[in-house]
């Protein structure tokens, strides 16, 4: 089996094979385009050829240096966010790809397994990962809403009070990263989730790569004229995938979440969108001890099936991995 790595590539091109292998939206040249706008690192566009040339399997990645002063020059990092799409019976091996990422100097490989339901990494990886994301069937709106009986009176909440849902296009994404943003804070000081300031105006741009691009779509909630929650979904194909959302203290009151989850399930539906992801989180959540407990049961409250996705990294050079996970940690520490 050959394998190449390429910065870029032709858009239509590329997406047309990631249509073929039923890929997702973490395999499209838009992702691609957004991660730079988000992270500022560099695209990395991966193929499995069979034999005769013809492509087995995708993948996209982002080479990054992260913010951690004179060390993160030294702390190359490549990140794979999604398992390769691959054709059916086929299998792309990660051997190739830990070869070519230690020859660009990086310390660690990441693997990661957003919507790895149904693909998976082919290695036999020492450090990894699992987590739990929650697909949720396509209905009519009466179907989804008796699957979301745990929120009922959140939905109905948002009726009565006159939370309007709609779509947004790219001249409210700046809106919708202030939203991001409130969220974020909001983690962080009431969970101490490690999590950094966000740049509004780079996570406005990411957004609005997708958008333009046909692959993500923004649901809005309002209240009395007030922005108060958005939830951004990425799409290709068939499928959907859950990326963002954001919420003010008042959307959490009057239940505009739930409300905006279900608008967008049933719009999805009802365009023919046979997978709909609604995200994950850690495997570890099911533990009632464990600080994603809370958003455990709230995905499961919309009505979702639970599907186990696998990844994991590969330190390519374990001593300097080493001393970058201790300054990770440490700066996670002065966040929380």
């Amino acid at each position: 089996m050959a394998f190449d790595v390429v910065d870029d590539v032709d858009p239509w091109m590329w997406d047309r094979s990631v249509t073929e292998l039923r890929g997702s939206v973490f395999h499209t040249y838009a992702w691609a385009a957004s991660l730079r706008e988000l992270h500022g690192g560099r695209p990395v566009f991966v193929r499995w050829l069979d034999s005769n040339g013809g492509v087995t399997a995708v993948a996209v990645g982002s080479v990054r240096v992260p913010t951690l002063g004179r060390l993160g020059r030294a702390a190359l990092t490549v990140t794979f966010d999604s398992p390769p799409a691959c054709a059916r019976g086929s299998s792309a091996s990660v051997e190739p790809l830990a070869a070519w990422a230690r020859r660009e100097g990086a310390i660690q490989l990441t693997l990661g397994s957003f919507d790895g339901g149904e693909r998976s990494w082919c290695s036999g990886l020492r450090d990894r990962h699992e987590r739990l994301e929650f697909i949720a069937r396509p209905g009519s709106e009466t179907e989804v809403r008796k699957r979301m009986r745990r929120q009922h009176n959140a939905l109905e909440r948002a009726e009565r009070l006159g939370v309007e849902v709609s779509l947004g296009d790219v001249s409210r994404t700046l809106d919708f990263a202030h939203l991001y943003a409130t969220t974020v804070r909001r983690l962080r000081n009431t969970k101490g989730v490690a999590l950094g300031e966000v740049s509004t105006g780079r996570f406005a741009a990411a957004v609005e790569v997708l958008i333009t691009s046909k692959r993500g779509r923004l649901y809005l909630a309002s209240l009395d004229g007030e922005l108060i929650a958005g939830c951004f979904f990425g799409s290709v194909g068939d499928s959907a995938y859950y990326l963002f959302n954001g919420s003010t203290d008042t959307a959490l009151r009057v239940g505009a979440t739930p409300s905006v989850i279900f608008r967008a399930v049933t719009d999805l539906s009802s365009q023919g969108f046979a997978k709909i992801n609604l995200g994950g989180v850690p495997a570890s959540a099911r533990e009632r001890t464990s600080p994603d407990h809370g958003l455990y049961v709230f995905k499961r409250g919309l009505g979702t099936q639970p599907v186990l996705c696998q990844g994991g990294r590969i330190r390519l050079r374990a001593g300097r991995a080493a001393l970058f996970d201790v300054a990770r940690r440490f700066r996670d520490q002065v966040l929380r």
